[in-house]
């Protein structure tokens, strides 16, 4: 067995991840490029100092998860949604179930929950808010912000959604988070949520 195919075994013990389900050049890519600069000669070395520490495993999975969010991202999909989208899901009333799949710290979930509850067709809504990565996912439960990612929220939102915590944080209000359920899921290996909208 080949330095990689070890690291690819040891890493599924480690942290439920198949690495197999992904491109292996660019898995290769990444990995080696974090081992080089860690120090490590090879794949198995650097598996073997895995198993041994937490914090290279947690920037290892960082480095392998790319986590890219802010909210209201791509401003004008969020007006599609708005306008076009939501009437058609909301004509039949009921609660709409919506999943926001690897949702990094959190944004999208959060913006999905202020849109819908601001929604003048919406009547109830949940979201179920999933990602692979657990650090990420704690993150997002705290629901707590640098302003820097709440650059695209218009100011009515801003004030009405989130608590100024000093000058540079801001921590979603309940009414927001109340509707959430973030947990850990695989893309490629878990079974899917069904009956979503």
């Amino acid at each position: 067995m080949d330095s990689y195919q070890v690291f690819v075994g040891k890493w599924k013990k480690l942290t439920g991840v198949d690495l197999n389900l992904y491109k292996e050049a660019q898995m290769k890519r990444r990995l080696t490029s974090l081992y080089d600069k860690k120090g490590f000669k090879d794949f198995e070395a650097f598996a073997a100092a895995l198993e041994k520490d937490r914090a290279l495993l947690d920037e290892t999975m960082d480095r392998m998860t790319i986590n890219v969010s802010e909210f209201y991202r791509n401003y004008q999909r969020w007006e599609v949604l708005d306008q076009k989208i939501l009437p058609l899901l909301s004509k039949n009333g009921g609660t709409l179930k919506i999943w926001s799949a690897a949702c990094s710290t959190g944004e999208e979930p959060y913006t999905l929950s202020m849109l819908l509850s601001s929604h003048p067709l919406v009547k109830d809504f949940q979201i179920i808010a999933t990602d692979i990565d657990d650090k990420v996912l704690q993150s997002a439960q705290k629901g707590r912000y640098h302003e820097r990612s709440l650059q695209e929220v218009p100011d009515h939102i801003k004030q009405k959604y989130f608590t100024k915590e000093d000058s540079s944080f801001y921590t979603v209000k309940n009414e927001v988070r109340k509707h959430i359920q973030f947990k850990k899921h695989n893309l490629l290996a878990d079974p899917y949520e069904k009956q979503l909208d």
